[in-house]
């Protein structure tokens, strides 16, 4: 199936060189423009199933234009293409309802991977962003007062699933080949760091975090 692109940015000559790669690759350019406004009109007409979107353009930047053409043509994805990698403007693109995000430092050949992995509904994040995307959505977790599971050690969350699985501190001590008191430690340790005071509010958040199913 050909994948249809607008290709929407400020300099005629990139537009040009990467039109003629895409067409070289079996994708079909539909359209180009140099400024966001024109490009939010191009999807209503077009239709294209991707709109490859520079961020720093005239009369409407690409995030706005993004968030326009997600809300008036849903049916186009967005892949925003940027020179810029820092997180702020690669979670405002991703807010705007951008599928994708990819920097132009980046090899052309990731461009096309990314456009045919978006057009498959999939998200496309270049790895020299993907990083400073998780780690501000870390900090954001820590933030709102979530379980900060993560620093938990390997035992504390070995028996922090045994006892959400209904094992005593005998039974846990048994299955993890650990003194009872070891384990009670561990347990003591976990329910600290996650600030429970009881057992009952340990499995509860445990069912919570999908650590133990209910089916189970």
């Amino acid at each position: 199936m050909t994948v249809r692109v607008v290709l929407a940015d400020d300099h005629q000559i990139f537009r040009d060189a990467l039109g003629r790669t895409l067409d070289e690759n079996g994708i079909e350019l539909v359209g180009g423009t140099g400024n966001g406004r024109e490009a939010v009109e191009m999807a209503k007409e077009l239709s294209p199933d991707i709109i490859v979107m520079d961020i720093h353009m005239p009369l409407l930047n690409g995030i706005e234009a993004t968030r326009q053409i997600r809300s008036q043509v849903p049916e186009t994805r967005v892949i925003v293409l940027s020179m810029l990698t820092d997180q702020t403007h690669v979670v405002e693109a991703l807010r705007a309802g951008a599928h994708g995000y990819v920097i132009k430092q980046s090899a052309l050949e990731e461009l096309l991977v990314a456009i045919r992995s978006v057009h498959k509904d999939h998200l496309y994040l270049s790895p020299s962003v993907l990083a400073p995307v998780v780690e501000g959505y870390l900090e954001w977790v820590e933030s709102q007062g979530m379980p900060p599971l993560h620093k938990l050690t390997k035992r504390e969350r070995e028996v922090l699933q045994l006892i959400a699985e209904g094992m005593n501190t005998q039974e846990a001590a048994h299955e993890l080949k650990l003194g009872v008191r070891t384990v009670e430690s561990h347990r003591s340790s976990l329910m600290e760091k996650l600030g429970l005071s009881n057992v009952v509010d340990l499995v509860h958040l445990a069912f919570q975090l999908g650590i133990v199913r209910t089916d189970s």
